[in-house]
């Protein structure tokens, strides 16, 4: 998905919402809607993005250790038939991701 060329990202650290405006278009995933990151308490950012594959709906995780430059795909997460996107991610206190 190839973010416009002036973008917000709603970040979450230690509970307060903050935006990071990043210019200039970037890739964040090769297809998809719904794109969503999140920093994490190693400073990288873990983002998720969902598209459809025939009758099913996917969503797959990227994530950047360059501040949002360039995103690497970790993998897919889910898929399942109807509308499962909308994602939100969160790192929890122990280390671990929600999705």
């Amino acid at each position: 998905m190839i973010l416009s060329s002036l973008c917000t990202i709603l970040v979450v650290a230690a509970g307060a919402v903050n935006a990071l405006t990043v210019g200039g278009a970037v890739t964040f995933a090769a297809k998809g809607t719904y794109p969503r990151a999140t920093r994490l308490s190693d400073g990288s950012l873990l983002g998720a993005v969902s598209y459809v594959d025939g009758a099913n709906q996917v969503i797959s995780a990227v994530i950047s250790r360059n501040n949002g430059t360039s995103w690497v795909t970790q993998g897919e997460v889910t898929r399942a038939p109807g509308d499962i996107s909308n994602q939100y991610i969160q790192q929890l206190p122990s280390g671990n991701h929600a999705l």
